[in-house]
Order: structure tokens, then sequence, then C-alpha cells
């Protein structure tokens, strides 16, 4: 964790300030993650990180795909999974998101906008059933930009407590 997160403060500054992450902190990260499975553990080390690198990807890639997880923040999730245990490696991406729809409800309650977003999503779901085809949650990318969340920090956050010893 002590390598892990300066990467994860690095992508937040880049993230809240420049609403992106560049692709170089993924990939340090990564190459960082290589390492550090191959010293804990040997090949062992290394393949468990690229197993749970390639669970998590391809669980939240969907998400990405229709629009609702941002390219970087799947990617900046996925690596930084393989630093965990099996189990930790799931509960760290579930208080990400628990840690994520924090802000998000904050917002949503703040602009009264809670009506407003539940008939969105049931209109999103009522037409994924009807034309049995899924598509972009948030067509506009303005829009997606004004509504989405800055997941570098719950990201951090999440692997801040399982330093501290929280899970």
């Amino acid at each position: 964790m002590v390598f892990l997160c300066p990467f994860l403060g690095i992508a937040c500054l880049w993230d809240y300030s420049e609403r992106r992450i560049p692709n170089m902190i993924p990939a340090g990260i990564w190459g960082l993650g290589m390492l550090y499975g191959y010293y804990m553990s040997g090949w062992k080390g290394l393949s468990e990180y690229y197993i749970n690198l390639v669970i998590v990807t391809l669980i939240l890639f969907p998400l990405f795909r229709l629009g609702m997880l941002g390219g970087g923040d799947v990617k900046l999730i996925s690596v930084s999974s393989g630093f965990f245990s099996g189990k930790d490696a799931a509960i760290f991406v579930i208080i990400t998101f628990v840690v994520s729809a924090v802000p998000a409800l904050i917002r949503i309650i703040r602009t009264h906008g809670i009506g407003r977003r539940f008939a969105y999503f049931g209109n999103y779901l009522n037409g994924i059933i009807v034309k049995k085809d899924a598509e972009m949650y948030i067509r506009e990318k303005e829009e997606r930009h004004r509504a989405g969340i800055a997941m570098s920090g719950p990201i951090l956050i999440s692997a801040v407590l399982h330093w501290g010893g929280v899970y």
C-alpha cells in the first residue's frame, strides 16, 4: 500500500483538476503491481495479480461500455485491485463504489434531483427492455461530465482504509 497510495494520490490530483486520468498512471501502477506480486510470492504472486486484474476488468467493462464508468476509472480500479488478495480485492472494489455513492447522493439531494434521476433510470431500463438492446446510459458527453463522479478519490480512500486495517 505504501507504493500504491502515492500513485493513487497523483491520479486524484489529475482526475479532480482535468477530469481525466492519463494512461501513464495506471501503467505505472500496473508495473509496480507486477513487481509487488512477484516480490511477495514469486510467480504465484504475479499470477494472482493478473487474475485479480482480469476479473475486475471483466466485471467493470460492461459499465464502461454503457457509459456508467470512465475508462480511466476502470483501468485504475483494475490495476489497483491486484495489490489485494482475492477477498480483499472484492471488498476494495465494493468499498470504492460505496464511497463514491456518498458524494453522488449528496449532489442529488442538494439539487433536489432524486425524482428526476429515478425517472431517468426507469426510462433507461424501460428502453432496454423494449428495444432488447443496451445503449449509453447518458448520451451527451457534457451531461456525462457534469453528472459524473471522479472515482480516483474513492479508489484512494478504499486503499487507505485497507492500509489502515479497516478491512
